[in-house]
């Protein structure tokens, strides 16, 4: 049950808040709403004031189902209530149908239509369970007056109540993400939807769509002008007949005269396209020559760098056997520092030892001579015997091992070179795996363009190509080409005879790529395609010539290569298209290359003997290009790519020959890893023979010291050790030698392998010279056979400009003798127009013209002769089309000068609406600062307009920083900062209604009285305004009032029909 609590006024009535609070009847005030089925609402009835209205109670009561009845029964969408997706959703479960029914009051200074509605305006809508609604618009005599939402949106337009507006009403689910929102751009169109400043912005682009509307409707207008215009002329000319039949017999003679100078004028202008004709051959003269001067400067530059390129192969050639010699001295260089670096290698580890050995002998002297002292009375001769004894097998024992370490030593230097020699073999082997692998790879390709190319041979000119063509279909399907492009011509050919496919393709295979275009537009065209789809690297391939397309093939009789045993490569292709066999005969001259499979015969054709008419070289079977004076060989291999017959034969030899690639390079890694291994082996084997070399020649110094103490202590005398004391002090002085030998033998050795450094990058720096010199020559090939190409192709190019220039110098003399014979026409033409009008009279019509004009003013004339015709009638037709004819055309300039009087006021307007947001910005900032430090808040709003974005900063407390992000605050913070901001756009929206739903859900104490306080305060001092507040919290605290009304609703029992209800004040 809902209980009504209304505040009793405790204030005097002197009061000035009371007496401000003076209620005042506005339209578009809610009087009350009554719900049937709706959510949790089996019946419900709410009745408002016109001020502050609370709806309070549990989670669960059916708040928020009156604001959402409130929405969905003034004609909102479900989805903008956040509490469901569809209309039948709504209705309370176990019901068929919903009903929401809503009194709007209609009083005030501007009611709606107060004759048809009276005072209130009553809003029902039915929701039935298949998703339907039904509007009944009545009056406040119960009356239905409309049932259309149209109706409906103009009321609620009228009364200026949008419940889309989210401040008109503000649900929980709106609020929520308001809260956790750090999207400046969502805020900002928050704040334009809600000052309905959206609305105007829609307003004016409708203003501005309509005024394009208008200006194409003018312009429509504008286009008929001209026949309106043809018809007043019309009229106009009838009108003027009446009175013009003298004048149009005078001008009969006139066209006469005209009509015999026309003949002349006409003969005149027939003759001037010849004259330009013969203008335009002339000044291609000068271009023919130009032609001929460039082919030939074409040609010498192709010779020149022809002859360029063998002069630098020769020069490659020399130069790598000029740098033999340094390759073998800086070898020979290196190994010799590496030898002088490992002697004073071994001298070092000598002298190094040799200290050791001195200093272990000084102190084993020192410990001898201490024990003579010791044993000064024993027997002296019986230590002679001993010492001769152990001295004689201490001399054997040193011959034994001097002869052990000469054989180490020999066999160090075998196990050294053959390390030397494996590291070298692996070095070589290495070479010869990549250069394997980079035929692998170049194979690899092969076979995927081939196998590309065996269901469509146009891959195998590259991956792009098919592009390219579609390109050049698409073009030529929009009339872009004047004639469709042939190519590429390697496409377009075949060979009669397979076993002569690489002779034949190597004498084309500069224009396999190419294709053919009919003028230079079209060239011009297919280099932009070309240029779309290749890179410049693949576009340096793919040439294009122009030809001009003809359907026969040029006759080559007389320039065609004779010989009685061997054809052309124009007699081997089998050519269906006329356009590639003319290019081809013009660019390379493919009449006049011979082909001859074995070399032999082609050297004593080409060379031996006098070469056959008309050759200009010959192919051998391999591909070998052979000139009268000179031989090229084919490094590339005899193979053909692109005129093969049989491509899967030519995917298996490619796949053999990658198998044989694979099993060689298999058999150079085991190659490589053997002679690792035996490198490895030996140098094991080197370095445990150096440690056994190591040990003999330690066992070798410690014979030597005791042979030396046992020599030093041969015939001793008693207490006598003077001797052996002097050569402790040797021995000192022994070790002070070698510490001076050791350094500087550590110097020469740091010099010597700085050396061994120098001598190898000598040695590196040679042996890539040679690498690039030969990786250049190979290149060089390549160039040479294009220069070659290229040179052939600038003879084939002077040849035939100088045919094209014969053609035009006849075209030129038949063109003269057409404009001289058309001069004497003119002359007889001028004397009969004389004889006719003295005077040349200058006229741009056709005699045929003229000649109907004078038959059409002659019938004229007869007809009304014989018949003038009403002329009231034509009168009176002329005025009134005349007339018709200025208004048309004074509303057309009206229309014009109203388009911009729109223009200025649009202008005008936009500069107001700008001021407007501006003003409104303006005043939510300052109202939320001063609402914030209600609490001991501070903020600001910031306002972008122009990126349409908005920031809110809150400082919560003096102690912290300036934020933009709200959700770092706490949740009572954040719902306080939000109602501030709630409360500030208020201040700026007109809406007669505001509806807020649990506002303080997630407020502390102390936030939810301020902020209670402040919207209670702010809603009894706008008494226009009607407030309903939704909140699940006590309201006990609120002021006593009588403009406070409070709707406290039970917690619902669901299973129940029908809830009760009472009012209680």
């Amino acid at each position: 049950m809902a209980t009504k609590r209304k505040s009793t006024d405790g204030q005097s009535s002197s009061s000035p808040k009371k007496r401000f609070l003076q209620s005042t009847k506005y339209q578009g005030i809610i009087e009350s709403i009554f719900l049937k089925n709706f959510m949790c609402h089996s019946r419900l009835t709410l009745r408002f004031t016109s001020t502050v209205n609370f709806v309070v109670g549990h989670n669960g009561s059916g708040k928020s189902a009156v604001l959402t009845a409130l929405i969905v029964g003034l004609g909102g969408k479900t989805s903008s209530t956040s509490r469901g997706t569809s209309l039948k959703t709504l209705i309370k479960t176990g019901s068929s149908s919903a009903t929401i029914e809503i009194t709007l009051r209609n009083s005030g200074d501007d009611p709606v239509r107060p004759d048809v509605y009276g005072k209130k305006i009553i809003i029902e809508r039915r929701i039935t369970s298949d998703g339907q609604s039904i509007y009944k618009i009545k009056s406040e005599a119960g009356k239905v007056i409309s049932m259309k939402k149209e109706d409906l949106l103009t009321i609620l337009d009228e009364l200026n109540l949008h419940v889309d507006n989210p401040l008109t009403c503000l649900n929980q689910e709106m609020s929520k993400n308001f809260l956790h929102s750090k999207n400046e751009t969502d805020k900002y169109k928050f704040f334009l939807k809600s000052t309905q400043l959206e609305q105007m912005s829609r307003d004016y682009r409708f203003i501005k769509e309509q005024r394009i509307i208008i200006q194409d409707v003018l312009k429509r207008k504008e286009q008929i002008m001209p026949e309106l215009e043809k018809e007043v002329l019309e009229k106009e000319q009838k009108f003027k007949d009446l009175a013009t039949l003298q004048e149009l017999k005078h001008k009969v003679n006139d066209l006469k005269s005209e009509l015999a100078w026309a003949h002349v004028v006409q003969l005149e202008h027939d003759t001037k396209p010849r004259k330009r004709e013969l203008d335009r051959e002339n000044l291609k003269t000068p271009k023919y020559d130009l032609a001929l001067e460039k082919c030939l400067e074409k040609e010498v530059s192709a010779q020149k760098k022809f002859d360029e390129l063998q002069k630098k192969v020769k020069e490659y050639q020399h130069r790598v056997k000029s740098l033999e010699p340094q390759k073998l001295e800086a070898k020979k260089a290196y190994d010799q520092a590496k030898a002088n670096a490992k002697v004073l290698e071994n001298a070092l580890g000598r002298t190094v030892r040799q200290k050791r050995e001195t200093l272990r002998d000084r102190q084993e002297l020192m410990k001898r001579i201490e024990e003579l002292k010791r044993n000064a009375k024993t027997d002296l001769e019986d230590e002679k015997r001993k010492r001769e004894e152990t001295l004689a097998h201490l001399q054997e024992k040193n011959r034994s091992l001097s002869a052990q370490l000469k054989n180490l030593n020999h066999q160090i230097e075998q196990f050294s070179l053959a390390v030397q020699q494996g590291k070298e073999d692996s070095r070589r082997l290495r070479l010869e795996e990549v250069d394997i692998q980079q035929q692998q790879r170049k194979v690899k390709q092969i076979i995927s363009s081939l196998s590309a190319g065996r269901n469509d041979r146009i891959k195998l000119f590259g991956s792009k190509m098919p592009d390219f063509i579609k390109k050049i279909e698409d073009a030529w399907n929009r009339k872009k080409f004047s004639k469709k492009p042939r190519g590429p011509i390697g496409a377009c050919l075949a060979v009669k005879d397979a076993t002569l496919a690489v002779p034949v393709e190597c004498s084309i295979k500069g224009y396999m790529h190419s294709f053919v275009v009919n003028n230079h537009n079209d060239e011009k065209l297919l280099e932009s395609l070309r240029n779309s789809t290749f890179s410049d690297q693949e576009r340096s391939r793919i040439a294009i010539y122009t030809v001009s397309f003809t359907n026969q093939v040029y006759d080559t009789s007389a320039g065609k290569v004779q010989h009685p045993t061997f054809s052309s490569v124009l007699d081997n292709l089998q050519i269906d298209d006329p356009v590639i066999a003319n290019c081809l005969i013009d660019m390379a001259g493919i009449e006049s290359v011979l082909v001859i499979p074995n070399v032999q015969d082609a050297l004593k054709t080409m060379q031996h003997n006098r070469p056959p008419t008309n050759c200009s070289k010959a192919f051998t079977g391999n591909g070998d290009e052979v000139f009268v004076d000179r031989f090229y060989s084919n490094q590339k291999g005899a193979a053909s790519r692109y005129l093969k017959v049989n491509v899967d034969s030519e995917i298996q030899k490619n796949k053999e020959l990658l198998n044989q690639l694979n099993s060689k390079m298999q058999k150079v890694k085991h190659d490589i890893a053997a002679a690792n291994d035996v490198v490895k082996s030996n140098g094991h084997e080197q370095q445990r023979h150096e440690r056994n070399k190591m040990s003999i020649d330690d066992k070798l110094k410690k014979t030597s010291v005791e042979i030396r103490a046992i020599k030093a202590t041969e015939d001793p005398q008693p207490l006598d050790v003077n001797d052996l004391e002097e050569e402790v002090a040797n021995y000192s002085q022994q070790l002070e030698s070698l510490d001076t030998v050791i350094s500087q033998q550590t110097q020469q050795s740091q010099t010597v392998s700085t050396h061994v450094e120098e001598k190898k990058k000598a040695w590196n720096e040679v042996y890539a010279s040679i690498k690039d010199i030969g990786e250049n020559a190979e290149d060089l090939t390549e160039k040479i056979n294009l220069a070659s190409n290229d040179l052939e192709t600038a003879k084939a190019e002077k040849v035939h400009f100088k045919e094209r220039k014969k053609k035009h110098l006849t075209s030129v003399e038949a063109i003269t003798a057409v404009i001289r014979a058309a001069t004497k026409n003119i002359e007889d033409s001028i004397k009969k127009a004389k004889e006719i009008c003295p005077e040349r009279i200058a006229t741009r019509r056709t005699p045929k013209n003229i000649e109907n004009e004078i038959n059409q003013i002659i019938r004229r004339i007869n007809h009304e002769e014989s018949n003038h015709g009403d002329h009231e009638a034509i009168v009176r037709e002329y005025h009134e089309v005349g007339e018709k004819f200025k208004e048309i055309k004074r509303n057309i300039r009206w229309s014009k000068k109203f388009l911009v009087s729109i223009d200025q006021y649009l202008t005008d307007r936009n500069a107001a609406f700008c001021h407007l947001r501006s003003l409104i910005a303006m005043r939510c900032t300052l109202d939320f600062d001063v609402l914030l430090s209600q609490r001991g808040f501070k903020g600001k709003m910031q306002f972008n307009h122009d990126d349409q974005l908005l920031y809110i900063s809150v400082k919560p407390h003096d102690n912290t920083l300036l934020t933009n992000d709200l959700r770092v605050l706490s949740g009572g913070e954040r719902s306080f900062s939000t109602v501030c901001y709630v409360l500030a756009l208020w201040q700026a929206i007109e809406s007669p209604l505001r509806c807020l739903d649990e506002f303080d859900v997630f407020m502390d104490m102390a936030n939810r009285r301020v902020a209670m306080d402040m919207m209670v305060d702010m809603a009894l001092m706008q008494d226009q305004k009607q407030f309903i507040f939704l909140t699940p919290h006590d309201i006990s605290a609120l002021p006593n009032s009588k403009s406070i009304n409070v709707w406290k609703m039970p917690d619902p029992d669901r299973g129940q029909t029908r809830l009760p209800f009472e009012k209680t004040t």
